[in-house]
């Protein structure tokens, strides 16, 4: 008998990747949108101008937002996956975990507290594609992860860009 996975009814029913990493880049980008209204809900201050300024590098910005930052956390978040695997932690921890680490880091990096809850379930929805796809392949798993990750960045990486050329 197969097992039931109660997301199901959520994921795209092609077998595609790219179909695959579009619909969670939705998902993705819907739950990010609900937990930054969350935030401006309870009245935290707004990101300080330092979020957006790119010290008149808007290129190097959009390089380093669509190409590097996705690469370099989705090899973080994955690497913490599997060592949670290897020390035999259940689906539900390894994915939960990595997802908190990596968006505390978020918070950490860019100076403002309440970053990490809005990004975490960018990270989880991450997490646990790269679960769904590394039973195909690892290189999938991460191909998938990563994409997620730079579609995500795409419109916060215009917004800074926008900013960065507003005078020029």
């Amino acid at each position: 008998m197969r097992e039931r996975n109660p997301f199901n009814p959520f994921l795209p029913r092609s077998g595609s990747a790219s179909v695959f990493t579009l619909s969670l880049a939705c998902y993705d980008w819907a739950l990010t949108a609900l937990f930054g209204a969350i935030v401006r809900l309870f009245h935290f201050s707004p990101r300080p101008i330092e979020f957006w300024e790119t010290h008149g590098a808007p290129i190097a910005i959009a390089i380093a937002t669509l190409v590097f930052a996705p690469v370099v956390e989705s090899a973080i978040l994955i690497g913490i996956i599997e060592l949670l695997g290897w020390i035999r932690m259940t689906v539900v921890v390894q994915v939960f975990v990595a997802a908190l680490l990596v968006a505390g880091a978020h918070s950490v990096s860019w100076a403002w507290t309440p970053y990490a809850f809005v990004v975490f379930p960018s990270f989880l929805i991450q997490s646990g594609a790269y679960l769904y796809w590394c039973r195909h392949s690892r290189k999938q798993g991460f191909a998938v992860v990563a994409s997620i990750h730079a579609l995500h960045n795409l419109i916060p990486m215009m917004y800074t860009v926008a900013y960065a050329t507003r005078k020029t």
